[in-house]
């Protein structure tokens, strides 16, 4: 029985070894693949930091567009309504001398040297008096066409100046135009890569929850590993302990037997009146001895 319970029982530890063995070499792969889930989470962690440091810059050159959008809007709106004078102000000249196109071609010279000629007519007496009333008249009348005219010419050249500034507005106010829709071209490229970046965080995102979720199961398995290789290592030091008390008590039975032989042999030589040997005595005297003791 005692035989068959020690052979049983390094059949066991021979088994348990080897299961020792294989766990050890699970959980060593175990360990290697979890690191490599740690570096890869690692990996994507500062993958979708660099990209939130992306999207601040892209923020701030969302910004920066924004504000120059809006000061070209001021500027657009300053223009438009500094046109908007110009024209009321353009209306209000022409309005102002209806006859402007005509009066603007009259000769100034032309109109002076009449009213010398009818002054001088006057000054040396070359018309009698009733005929002078209608020269002085006449020289009234041309002195207010010549009044008219100079005005006309002051009235064209304010206006050419108007028209020269409205053209002027205009043109920056459509260079503006330009530049804003360059700008909000600009702006709709920046918000698509950051829709992408934010695409690509999402992504990452999702990537470190699953890998959250096999690094968790790793530790688990880990964990059931090391509770496993405990319990074997437990058990191995129990069948230590077994078969290191089966052999001492099998080296105490021989042992026994020995005494129990060199016992019979010392007291038949006693009897027979012959000589016996140290050990022969020690088995007769030293174990009786042992025992009192």
């Amino acid at each position: 029985m005692s035989e068959n319970h020690e052979e049983t029982l390094y059949q066991e530890r021979s088994e348990l070894s080897s299961r020792l063995k294989k766990l050890l070499e699970d959980r060593e792969k175990k360990i290697d693949e979890l690191k490599k889930y740690k570096e890869k989470r690692r990996e994507h962690v500062e993958e979708i930091r660099r990209l939130r440091d992306e999207l601040k810059r892209i923020r701030d050159v969302k910004n920066e567009f924004r504000n120059r959008i809006n000061e070209l809007k001021k500027r657009r709106a300053e223009l438009r309504e500094n046109l908007k004078k110009l024209l009321n102000k353009l209306i209000e000249l022409r309005s102002s001398i209806p006859e402007l196109s005509e009066l603007s071609k009259v000769s100034l010279a032309s109109i002076r040297e009449k009213i010398d000629k009818l002054e001088w007519k006057i000054m040396t007496g070359q018309v009698d008096l009733e005929y002078e009333h209608m020269v002085i008249k006449e020289i009234a009348s041309l002195e207010s066409l010549l009044e008219k005219a100079i005005k006309a010419r002051k009235t064209s050249s304010e206006l050419k100046e108007i028209r020269a500034q409205i053209l002027s507005y205009r043109m920056e106010i459509n260079d503006l135009s330009k530049a804003m829709d360059e700008i909000h071209r600009a702006l709709s490229n920046v918000r698509i890569s950051e829709q992408e970046i934010r695409n690509k965080i999402n992504e990452l995102s999702k990537n470190i929850q699953e890998i959250d979720g096999k690094i968790s199961a790793q530790r688990q398995d880990l964990e059931n590993l090391s509770r496993e290789i405990q319990e074997i290592r437990e058990r191995l030091r129990n069948i230590s302990q077994e078969l290191r008390r089966i052999r001492e008590e099998k080296m105490r039975s021989r042992e026994k037997e020995i005494l129990d032989s060199l016992r019979k042999r010392a007291e038949d030589k006693l009897r027979r009146g012959e000589k016996i040997t140290f050990e022969e005595l020690y088995a007769l005297y030293g174990e009786s001895s042992g025992k009192e003791t």
